[in-house]
């Protein structure tokens, strides 16, 4: 379990394949080694505050100033291989301080985001986030692609405090069907369906609901003797300059964690079904 006060007592933060931390679970992508080695350098490159000091092959280091004061964190970026692709492992410390406040933290998931979107293969276009995530779970292509096919199976990998409820559902699902989700009692999510290809992929588009515009495409691939689950996001916060503020406040930082713990509970729900 996550202690509460980590913030306040630790000043570092790292990946583990394992972490009981979602977002801080060592990141995938099925790619080589080296191609996303030079994602990790691009990307830090290409974030405001952040500095690349050095790079030996697949292992780099970084440094993130705070915007304000100045306080620099020391970052170090290690790229592995994978039967299915490349892991990524970040720790990030704090130079001062007995606690980070969750800085660290924060710097974790803003370069991972920032590496999702390097190696896109179809960037998100101007005044659009964007963010790759993928899973690669042992087992059988075969199993897992069809379970995301069936809109039932949102609600059992979604996380519990998002409570999804199914509202409105097309049958059969076909491009243009329209399905309607009620999200943490708050507020409904209406989406359309504007490629059906199972059982490799399909994509929604969000046609009511918090974003100006939010566009999902899953792909679903066999490799190494087991699927690879992707995500990609096109998205654009709604209210301009405002409304990006408040998204990657309160919205944006939590697509990569809840995709995370979609993968987990993933696994888990595999592991069940495998042991009946």
């Amino acid at each position: 379990m996550i202690a509460p006060l980590d913030w306040l007592l630790k000043n570092t933060a790292g990946t583990a394949p394992g972490h009981e931390d979602a977002p801080l679970r060592s990141r995938f992508f099925p790619f080589k080694p080296k191609e996303v080695a030079d994602a990790v350098a691009s990307a830090v490159e290409g974030l405001t505050n952040w500095k690349l000091v050095s790079r030996d092959g697949s292992s780099l280091k970084a440094e993130r100033s705070t915007r304000t004061l100045g306080f620099v964190d020391d970052v170090e970026l290690a790229v592995s291989a994978h039967s299915a692709g490349a892991l990524v492992d970040v720790k990030s410390a704090s130079r001062l301080g007995r606690g980070d406040f969750g800085q660290n933290r924060r710097n974790i998931t803003e370069l991972l985001a920032a590496v999702s979107v390097e190696l896109m293969d179809e960037k998100p276009p101007r005044g659009y986030e964007g963010l790759l995530f993928c899973h690669f779970t042992d087992h059988p292509f075969e199993k897992v692609a069809p379970l995301f096919f069936d809109s039932d199976f949102l609600p059992v990998i979604s996380p519990p405090w998002l409570k999804v409820k199914i509202l409105d559902k097309p049958d059969p699902v076909r491009v243009g069907a329209r399905m309607r989700i009620n999200v943490a009692d708050m507020f409904t999510w209406e989406v359309q369906f504007v490629e059906w290809n199972p059982p490799r992929a399909f994509t929604d588009r969000q046609t009511s609901g918090p974003f100006d515009e939010f566009i999902h495409r899953h792909t679903f691939a066999k490799k190494a003797g087991g699927c690879v689950v992707c995500d990609r996001l096109h998205y654009k916060y709604k209210f301009g300059a405002l409304g990006k503020f408040a998204g990657q406040t309160l919205t944006g930082a939590r697509l990569a964690a809840m995709l995370a713990d979609r993968g987990r509970r993933l696994d888990e729900y595999l592991e069940r079904e495998g042991r009946q």
